[in-house]
């Protein structure tokens, strides 16, 4: 219930669990907090189980493929490549020749350094 949820939540300035409410012998109160901790363990563990359940059986269904699949499947990604690629924006197109153009002049100055340092670039990197 509501009370339950909000009694986990109070906690007095050092920390601890508040202590019963007024009418709620101890022994209860104990019992109650028991309950609710049990309960959001059961929750986690469960949300967990499904994960893995669901890793297991995704793991599985690519186990099961067969070589034609595979196959039909990475025609697919191609296709889906070519798409994104053909729907690119002129921006994304610039934005992505930049990317490339920073990554080379960063390739020549290391290139460079190695150069000046007297190590090949190969093992330096």
């Amino acid at each position: 219930s509501d009370d339950d949820s909000l009694l986990t939540m109070i906690t007095t300035t050092d920390g601890m669990t508040p202590g019963p409410e007024p009418g709620v012998t101890g022994r209860r109160h104990y019992a109650r907090l028991r309950m609710q901790r049990a309960r959001a363990n059961y929750t986690t563990e469960r949300v967990t189980n499904e994960r893995i359940l669901n890793r297991l059986r995704v793991a599985r269904k690519r186990a099961a493929r067969t070589q034609e699949q595979i196959e039909l499947d990475r025609e697919r990604n191609r296709v889906r490549q070519f798409l994104r690629r053909a729907n690119r924006t002129s921006e994304e197109i610039e934005a992505q020749r930049e990317r490339g153009r920073l990554q080379n002049a960063a390739r020549r100055a290391a290139m460079r350094k190695a150069e000046r340092s007297g190590t090949d670039a190969d093992a330096s990197s």
